[in-house]
């Protein structure tokens, strides 16, 4: 995954750790808005796991599919997903996103996610579509 900082952008690999202080812009890599990190450089770490989880459930399974390009977690309150194929998925507060990708993963199994252009899960149990 790749996160923005304010002189660039830094490479996170495994367990939130970067890196690099080089963004390599590759398709693969799911950028991080907003992530906040115990420094400024090598060796800085991910302050919050919950997000190392989540990118994990992004790029593994059914929704490693979906081609996530980057996570919005500048509010931590109202966590956004844009997949591959420009779908706004809105996942409402990170300490029940995780719960909400799960939501995701079922929808995805009945729904082609391209034919949309918002998925809200905000609301628990219940998801408004906005198609394309």
């Amino acid at each position: 995954m790749s996160c923005p900082s304010g002189e660039g952008c830094l490479t996170i690999g495994e367990g939130g750790v970067v890196v690099s202080a080089v963004c390599e812009h590759a398709a693969s890599l799911i950028e991080l808005r907003g992530a906040r990190l115990t420094g400024s450089g090598v060796g800085s770490v991910l302050i919050d796991e919950t997000i190392v989880d989540l990118i994990d459930v992004l790029r593994e399974g059914e929704l490693g599919l979906l081609g996530t390009r980057w996570v919005d977690l500048t509010n931590l309150g109202s966590v956004e997903v844009r997949t591959g194929s420009g779908c706004r998925v809105l996942l409402g507060a990170l300490n029940v996103a995780l719960l909400r990708l799960d939501s995701l993963a079922a929808l995805s199994r009945v729904l082609d996610i391209e034919d949309y252009e918002v998925i809200d899960l905000r609301f628990g149990g219940e998801a408004t579509l906005v198609p394309r």
